[in-house]
């Protein structure tokens, strides 16, 4: 029962959250780290009172972005008035600053209605994954290497791996079943919980089913092979160490 409340207190989310529960079991409330109930009316309490403040700092935030935007605006109406009102009659033929033809400003300042070059796609990160083609620091679509036909088969085969492990999928959001552990947010694994283990330890084929469905997992590889023991005397031949964020399914929650 003391595992179940740390492993609940150590995937808390968000960290604030998290460290607050923590200096509460610790410096108030020491039944809570064997307790579930206890810690579960503790979470709901302090996610309660944080959620609280956070509406109270939106709203406070909304009101003085509203005030500058105002002091602003004010500001260049009064200058726009002034200048209007030292500015004589127009002669016959004369065009407005930054009215050129195609809409461009001209060079001494003024507002064109001219097109913008577009930087969201440059200034876009790749993906983590990387390309779908030659696995570089790129999107499929700038991936040099790659033709038409390359980056059409790329496609396709994406959409083939995610088809063939939509069965083993889970939803955002939708919780695990009982002997279950949801991996990541996106693959569910059979999970036998208090057994007295100080280690976990994950099929091979789970992790390459995690990778082949997109999910960036960090492999290590340890610097001797380790045997270990595992429920019912079964022998389990380490070499890798992996990672992962685990959600859990227990009495207090999730």
């Amino acid at each position: 029962m003391k595992l179940r409340c740390t492993v609940l207190i150590d995937n808390l989310e968000p960290k604030m959250l998290r460290d607050d529960v923590r200096r509460h079991v610790k410096y108030e409330c020491r039944e809570a780290k064997r307790n579930d109930f206890t810690l579960f009316g503790i979470i709901k309490e302090k996610a309660r009172s944080q959620h609280k403040y956070h509406v109270l700092a939106q709203e406070q935030k909304v009101k003085s972005n509203y005030s500058k935007k105002e002091k602003p605006t004010d500001r260049s109406n009064s200058n726009l008035g002034s200048s209007k009102g030292k500015s004589g009659p127009k002669t016959a033929g004369t065009k407005p600053v930054g009215a050129h033809n195609g809409g461009a400003s001209s060079s001494s300042g003024g507002f064109g209605s001219g097109p913008r070059p577009n930087k969201a796609r440059q200034d876009a990160s790749p993906p983590k994954t990387g390309c779908w083609h030659c696995q570089g620091p790129h999107w499929l679509r700038d991936c040099p290497a790659a033709t038409n036909e390359d980056k059409t088969r790329a496609v396709e085969k994406m959409k083939e791996i995610r088809e063939a492990a939509r069965g083993r999928v889970k939803r955002i959001g939708e919780a695990p079943a009982p002997g279950e552990v949801l991996a990541n947010n996106l693959l569910t694994i059979p999970y036998l919980a208090d057994t007295g283990s100080d280690d976990t330890y994950i099929p091979r084929q789970y992790l390459d089913e995690l990778e082949g469905i997109g999910a960036t997992v960090k492999v290590l590889t340890l610097p001797s092979v380790e045997v270990k023991n595992a429920a019912g005397g079964n022998k389990v031949v380490c070499r890798e160490a992996v990672t992962l964020d685990l959600l859990l399914q227990t009495a207090a929650g999730q």
